[in-house]
C-alpha cells in the first residue's frame, strides 16, 4: 500500500499508510496516527488526505469578507449620496466602521481557518469514510461505506478564482443525501483524479473485494 516515491516536501500530500522508514514517513505516520482514536481494532487506513492550505484559509476569507465588502461599499453610498445633510463626522464614521468591521472579520477568518486547517484531515478505511476537524477541539465524523449511496465532485468559484487545482468530494446516503450530509472532503488536490480512487475502492468493498 505503501507509495515511497510520494514527494512529502509538497504543501499538500496524499498520505498512504506505511511504515516509518525516514523523516517523510515519520511525518506520514504521524498524521494516519491522527485517526487512532477512532479506528476499530480490524480497521486500516487506505488513504488520508490534508486539504490544500491556500484554498482552505484563502477561500474562507473571501467567503465571510465578499458580503461585507457590499456592505460596505453600501453604506458608503448611501452616505455620499446624502453627502449635503450629512455631517463631517457621521461620514467619517460611515467609512471608518465599515473599513473596521472589514479588516477584523478578515481577521478573525484568518485565524479560525488556521486553526481549522491545522485539525482538518481526511481518511477514507477498509470499513468508513472518516472526516477529522475541529477549531478550538477535535471532532469526528464517519460513513460506512456500505451506506454510501452516492458520491460527487464540486467545484466552486472560489476554487477557480484561486486556481489551486482543488475541489470538494461529497458522499451522501439514502439517510444524508449528498447536499445535507456534512461527510465531505473540502479543498482537496486533483479531485478528480482522488475521486476516481475512492470510487473505486467504494465499489470494491460493496463487492466483499476490498484491499
Amino acid at each position: 500500500m505503501a507509495n515511497k516515491n510520494v514527494d512529502f516536501t509538497a504543501e499538500d500530500q496524499t498520505l498512504k499508510n506505511a511504515k516509518p522508514e525516514s523523516q517523510e514517513n515519520a511525518f506520514e505516520d504521524s498524521v494516519i496516527r491522527a485517526f487512532d482514536a477512532v479506528l476499530e481494532r480490524d480497521e486500516k487506513i487506505i488513504k488520508a488526505y490534508k486539504p490544500n492550505k491556500t484554498k482552505m484559509i484563502l477561500g474562507g476569507i473571501i467567503s465571510v469578507t465578499i458580503p461585507l465588502l457590499f456592505f460596505a461599499l453600501f453604506t458608503l453610498l448611501v452616505v455620499l449620496l446624502d453627502m449635503k445633510n450629512s455631517t463631517r463626522t457621521e461620514i467619517l464614521v460611515a467609512t471608518i466602521l465599515p473599513a473596521a468591521l472589514f479588516v477584523f472579520c478578515v481577521l478573525t477568518a484568518l485565524l479560525i481557518n488556521s486553526l481549522l486547517y491545522k485539525n482538518t484531515f481526511y481518511a477514507y478505511t477498509n470499513k468508513r469514510i472518516i472526516v477529522r476537524t475541529g477549531i478550538f477541539g477535535v471532532d469526528y465524523k464517519s460513513l460506512e461505506i456500505v451506506s454510501i449511496g452516492a458520491t460527487d465532485v464540486y467545484v466552486s468559484l472560489i476554487d477557480k478564482i484561486i486556481h489551486k487545482n482543488t475541489g470538494t468530494i461529497r458522499f451522501g446516503s439514502n439517510s444524508s443525501p449528498i447536499a445535507s450530509s456534512g461527510y465531505n472532503f473540502m479543498n482537496m488536490v486533483n479531485p478528480y483524479e482522488e475521486y476516481k480512487s475512492i470510487k473505486e475502492h467504494i465499489e470494491n468493498v460493496k463487492k466483499g473485494n476490498d484491499k
